[in-house]
């Protein structure tokens, strides 16, 4: 298992709850289930975050992804110490927007 500490971003959190109430108008367990399936996508990727891609859209250090139910994507940065989750995002998004994660 990585040592690394585990940082959620506030924004992050912002993000996660407003993707729970976007989906909760069309399908309340679904939204459910994107919430409680969240921990263990934490724990998967805290295991082994460097089995993740890297996500080449940022030019300096090691931002990575993981898909998420098919259609999401979390963003997150791997330093020394540190596994920092960024964001968590529609795939169909700009990529302008997973830049403003930086």
């Amino acid at each position: 298992m990585d040592s690394r500490i585990v940082i959620i971003l506030p924004k992050f959190r912002t993000q996660a709850k407003e993707n729970f109430e976007y989906i909760k108008l069309n399908s309340p367990q679904n939204a459910k289930n994107f919430i409680l399936n969240l921990d263990k996508e934490f724990d998967i990727i805290r295991i082994n975050p460097l089995g993740y891609p890297k996500f080449f859209l940022f030019q300096t250090g090691d931002y990575r992804f993981c898909k998420y139910m098919k259609n999401w994507k979390i963003i997150f940065k791997i330093t020394k110490t540190h596994i920092i989750f960024l964001g968590i995002i529609h795939s169909a998004r700009h990529n302008s927007e997973i830049l403003k994660l930086k």
